[in-house]
């Protein structure tokens, strides 16, 4: 069957990537989900591909965007025994059963933006790129990434906050290994660096108010590290459909 060969991702990073790489190639319209009973993943994703051919390779997809058609992609996430997807479709002139079928949602609408887990979502930026040798600013490209929503940054905030005035540092150590452990992308790098002043500078009034205080600084209780590192892709993030699942 052509979906036992379909690729998984096994880690959220290569699925991110996967999903920049769609982006990037005009992929805008989308549905996405996850599919919790282990017995229905092969029926589920057969019919996605009887109805929008998500398991063509490239050459095939590009052939048939070539004739006007449509065409789409899937990614799929492994998580746990549960498997998360999103069919990602370049429109053409011929549109195709995704467009009559689906409830879809365009990426480049800030209120339909691909979101995961309600913690990371795709946004665009515009990168500047300068030349190598005059260091002069040539142009400026806009480009696909990823960072954490405003509902995320604001829970994080939230959620130190009340674990402070409780003074549960075990959940202060939890909040802040998470910041820790953040993905690389660039603009998650830039937030990184926003809420761990914003948590820093909360900490240290908190401190401050404290007659014998139990520690004096955020570092005495996780040593959040002045940045984190950049995202990195390897191929060993995929397995075969047919291997991990059937």
């Amino acid at each position: 069957m052509r979906v036992e060969k379909l690729e998984v991702h096994q880690y959220w990073t290569s699925y991110f990537q996967a999903i920049q790489k769609s982006l990037g190639q005009e992929y805008y319209y989308f549905v996405s989900g996850i599919i919790k009973n282990k017995e229905k993943i092969h029926g589920i994703l057969h019919k996605f591909d009887e109805y929008y051919r998500v398991a063509d390779n490239k050459h095939q997809r590009y052939l048939r965007y070539k004739d006007g058609y449509s065409v789409s992609i899937i990614h799929l996430l492994k998580m746990g025994d549960n498997i998360a997807f999103i069919v990602m479709t370049r429109q053409n002139n011929i549109k195709g059963l995704f467009f009559e079928r689906e409830k879809y949602g365009d990426a480049r609408d800030k209120n339909h933006r691909i979101n995961l887990n309600e913690c990371y979502e795709f946004i665009r930026i515009n990168k500047e790129v300068f030349d190598p040798i005059t260091k002069v600013l040539k142009r400026t490209n806009e480009v696909w990434t990823v960072d954490l929503t405003e509902k995320e940054k604001l829970a994080i905030v939230d959620r130190f906050n009340k674990a402070l005035i409780k003074r549960n540092y075990m959940e202060i150590k939890q909040i802040c290994y998470g910041l820790h452990h953040l993905i690389g992308f660039h603009p998650v790098r830039a937030t990184y660096l926003e809420l761990k002043e914003i948590i820093t500078k909360r900490f240290d009034e908190f401190s401050r108010s404290e007659f014998e205080p139990k520690y004096h600084s955020l570092d005495k209780v996780y040593k959040l590290p002045k940045k984190i590192g950049c995202v990195r892709f390897s191929e060993y993030n995929l397995g075969k459909l047919n291997i991990l699942f059937l």
